[in-house]
Parts: C-alpha cells; structure tokens; sequence
C-alpha cells in the first residue's frame, strides 16, 4: 500500500463491548486508520455509531463487504461467527484484525489461518495486553536480565459475570468455554509475550462454583515452559473485577517484577514494580490506550508491508492452549501442547 497513509477499517460486530470501544478510542482517533463502515444485528445502535461517526451502517455484514470501500476488516463478534466472519473479509481480499479467541477451537482457528494465508491478506489477533506500556516494559526489563532467568509466572484475570439468558459467553456452543476462553486466554498470552517463553504442558480444573450456566465461572491452569519453569494462572466469572488483583506477576533467579491495576478489563494503567538486590523501583502508567497502540501498529504493518505485532499463528497458539487446559479438566491428567 505504498503511498497511503491510511487503512480504512469496517467493522463487523461494532456496537459490542469491544466493537464501541475500539471504533471510540483506537480506529476513529490513530493517526493511520479511518473508519469506513460499521456493522451490528443490533441496528439501532449501528445506526446511532453511523451518525455519530459519519458513515454507513450495515446490518448484514457482507452487503457492508460488497458495497463500500475499505482494505481491512476488525471483526468484533461472538467466537462462533469468526470464521464465516473472516472469511467473507479474506475472500474479497481484506486485511483482518480479529478479536480473541479466534475461534471456538483449533480446527476454526486452523482454517481461518488458512483462509487469510490462500487470499494473501494480513490476519491479526487482538492481544490488546500486550500494548500496555508497563508490559513492554517489563517485557524489556527480562530481556535485559534484570531479574536473571524466569522461573515461575503468575497471572490473575477475572471478573463477576452472573447469569444472563442472552449472554453468548456463557452459552457453550457460541463460546467454547467461560472465564478462561473469554479471559484466561489474555492471560496465557501475555505471559508468553512479556517472558518470551512458550508453554509446552498443562494440568487444569474447570468448575461453576457460584453461578449456575454451561460455562465454567472458575478455571485455573499450572503451565510448564519448554525451558524449565511453570506459571500459574488463575481466571474467574464469579469474582468482582475491581477486587481481584488481576495481575501479573514474574520471579526470577535475582530478583521480581509485578505489576498493579494493569489487568482492568478495557481500561489501560497501572504501575509496574521491579525488586532485586540492587533495585527497588515503581514505575507509573504514562503510555496511551492500549487498543489505540494496537490498531496504530497493525495499520503500520499493512501500510509499509511489516510482519504484525500479533498474528494469527498467535492467536492459533492461544487456541492450542485453551484446547489443552480443557481437556486437561475434563481428564485430570496433565497434557501435552500441540
């Protein structure tokens, strides 16, 4: 896309929960991107966004595709029509930002890759996380040797979800699970974006403990590193988001790295502490929206023809891992990543 200096995005699913906060604060205010359309089944608040914005609304998501103009798609709906989703954007030769999980399992998430791949089209995965500026920090930090080598990772990420008819997250045939595919899979990628580790094995349990719907309100997985090392994360639907510590937290052989309130659902902040021997230093959120962060840098790989901050193969990965925290709770036995 030499010359332009834009990616004009339409989106499909945008008056969801992350649909309206990444049309608000990332597409409509990066210094690359554009909005060029906006589609929900919800049609009147599809057509409030229009108005509000200044450009069309669609209820049917591939008449947006075949009447305006874009060159990338940010697909924002329930995991269940991700793959129809994709494929519509990639089959016509748009550029995909998708949000996790990419699929209700690795076989969708297989061919969503594929698809993106056979069409030539970028597919990326939205990790918003990883655009804190206190987990690239800390990311930087471990890559510096700071704390010495990574021995053990944990990450807490929850929130209270109670029972909703209407909720797809809590209908398991729409989700593929509860707490851990909705926010668990947040966590499980930023351990292995900020310590540059890979997980290899898993033991989970998976258990409703306060509310009563298909999907688990409670997960919790111990995963090994390929090098030696585990983390521990714990996810919830069943606890109040503002008392959870929703954390990460990183021990090493000289020292630890943790971080406060950079775990708060959409919001972006925090502090970051750093402990060794030598050094006892906090460091204060001072970066910007992490969704505004995400989207500049996806734009920025299309226009100058980069590789993503955060591809498919990512969120593939990711979908590998749930796959196996789950069939580790259903087994009670550890398991194997693929």
């Amino acid at each position: 896309m030499s010359g332009k200096q834009s990616v004009r995005f339409a989106v499909i699913g945008s008056t969801g929960y992350a649909g309206a906060k990444v049309v608000r604060d990332a597409i409509t205010v990066a210094s690359n991107c554009t909005l060029a359309a906006v589609q929900s089944l919800d049609t009147a608040a599809a057509k409030a966004q229009s108005e509000s914005f200044a450009v069309p609304w669609f209820s049917d998501p591939d008449k947006m595709l075949n009447e305006i103009e874009c060159d990338a798609v940010y697909v924002a709906t329930p995991q269940d029509v991700h793959l129809s989703n994709v494929r519509l954007a990639a089959e016509r030769g748009f550029h995909v930002m998708c949000e996790k999980p990419l699929a209700r399992n690795s076989a969708e998430a297989v061919e969503m890759v594929r698809l993106c791949e056979k069409n030539g089209v970028k597919f990326g995965t939205a990790f918003n996380c990883r655009f804190n500026s206190l987990h690239l920090k800390a990311k930087r930090l471990i890559e510096q040797g700071v704390i010495g080598k990574v021995v053990s990772v944990r990450c807490q990420y929850g929130q209270n979800y109670p029972p909703n008819p209407k909720a797809f997250r809590q209908n398991l045939e729409l989700a593929g699970g509860g707490s851990m595919v909705d926010m668990g899979n947040h966590a499980i990628d930023l351990i292995e974006f900020v310590v540059n580790k890979r997980f290899n094995h898993v033991m989970a349990v998976a258990t409703n403990v306060v509310h009563n719907y298909p999907v688990e309100d409670t997960c919790a997985a111990l995963l090994e590193f390929e090098d030696g090392g585990f983390a521990f994360v714990d996810t919830y639907y069943c606890v109040d988001l503002n008392i959870l510590r929703n954390d990460l937290e990183i021990n090493g052989s000289k020292g630890i790295i943790y971080t406060v309130d950079t775990l708060r659902g959409m919001v972006t902040g925090g502090k970051l502490v750093v402990k060794t021997a030598e050094l006892n230093a906090q460091y204060d959120f001072d970066g910007r929206d992490m969704y505004l962060e995400e989207f500049e840098a996806f734009a920025k790989a299309i226009l100058d023809n980069l590789p993503l901050p955060c591809t498919g193969y990512d969120g593939l990965h990711s979908q590998n891992l749930l796959d196996a925290i789950y069939q580790s709770a259903k087994t009670g036995q550890k398991v194997k990543i693929s």
